[in-house]
């Protein structure tokens, strides 16, 4: 009997922790990253991000991960949008992003793993390129 409970209580244990929510190794869940650089409000790159997250979002229905790239250097825009657990991504990405307008609001970068009680997403945006399918080796995206 002192077995089973111990093997229920490891169970119970393994099912909980950044392993099993599916986020990226390199990122914390609910944990968020941004550059210390900014930009203003109304500038080039600001509305490109906008551009970026407002494509990410309308992908986001329709496919697990969605990619995009918008608008010329200085001010040109990466994004990425993983649905990695739920129904509801549209929802978990718009969380993300009224999150990081909370925190980092003129961010030129920022990225966050997302879990709620029954998603999980995970959203990234940078002012340079990165590669987007070394992100859990991903091979279905995609991109405008």
């Amino acid at each position: 009997m002192a077995l089973l409970a111990i093997i229920l209580l490891l169970i119970h244990a393994m099912s909980f922790g950044d392993a099993s929510d599916g986020c990226p190794d390199d990122i914390g869940t609910n944990l968020m990253y941004y550059n210390t650089g900014n930009t203003s409000l109304g500038s080039p790159f600001q509305q490109n991000w906008l551009d970026v997250y407002q494509v990410l979002l309308d992908h986001a229905p329709q496919a697990v991960s969605s990619e995009f790239s918008h608008g010329q250097s200085p001010n040109t825009v990466s994004g990425f949008a993983l649905c990695i657990k739920g129904s509801n991504c549209k929802g978990c990405l718009q969380t993300i992003k009224a999150n990081l307008d909370r925190a980092a609001p003129l961010s030129k970068g920022a990225r966050l793993c997302m879990k709620t009680s029954t998603d999980v997403c995970y959203m990234r945006y940078e002012a340079y390129s990165f590669n987007f399918n070394c992100l859990q080796g991903l091979s279905s995206s995609s991109s405008s």
